[in-house]
């Protein structure tokens, strides 16, 4: 592939979502590869840098943990200027922070483009917590085809598909650039991004059905 891109690429990707979802244990979880619970609110923001590679690119994630508490939302909506990717997290057990997803949509539809690739990902997906599951696997997997999203379910506490998530991003973002700049992206595997989604909806459907 003839590309005028450096081979490091560098993204800014935002985690969102309410208060007590897990964005923190998320981000911590797949940058350093542990887990801490209780983890305390965040303040603001937090930011973390990972490196993902990807292809014939080493994508240098620049990963913004914002802050859920409403009063804090004037400081972190300005952080979605300039994103390249969006991971939108929701807490399987809690339904209230299901439903306060569309508040978040509203906001990425204000302050983002809207070509910017997003995730939806349902966190606590533990198998200690399925009798505690609010959320089905159908209803987000329904939302996620409807807003055009990838869709994890994922456990920060086992790690379950958190390297997932964050490559998925990566990959989406890094083709994005590659179409703004005019290359074809023939080295990004969209395909392995599709079949794992497919893998994962298959998994889900069978969570769902125990």
């Amino acid at each position: 592939m003839t590309t005028n891109l450096e081979p490091v690429q560098t993204f800014k990707i935002l985690i969102i979502g309410d208060s007590g979802v897990g964005k923190s244990s998320l981000m911590t979880r797949f940058v350093h590869g542990v887990f801490h619970a209780p983890y305390n609110a965040t303040i603001g923001v937090d930011f973390q840098i990972a490196i993902v590679n990807s292809g014939e690119f080493k994508c240098r994630l620049q990963i913004w943990d914002t802050a859920g508490q409403e009063r804090f939302r004037s400081i972190t909506n300005s952080y979605y200027r300039g994103a390249d990717g969006i991971i939108i997290v929701y807490d399987v057990t809690d339904s209230e922070t299901f439903v306060h997803l569309k508040d978040r949509f509203l906001e990425i539809q204000q302050f983002c483009d809207s070509d910017v690739p997003k995730i939806l990902v349902g966190n606590k997906d533990d198998d200690n917590n399925q009798q505690n599951k609010s959320v089905l696997s159908d209803d987000a997997r329904e939302f996620a085809e409807k807003h055009n999203l990838l869709f994890f379910e994922i456990s920060v506490k086992n790690s379950k598909n958190v390297a997932e998530v964050f490559n998925a991003i990566a990959r989406l973002a890094l083709k994005r650039r590659l179409e703004q700049s005019g290359s074809m992206p023939s080295n990004i595997d969209v395909k392995r991004i599709q079949k794992n989604k497919s893998v994962d909806n298959s998994a889900n459907r069978k969570c769902c059905n125990t």
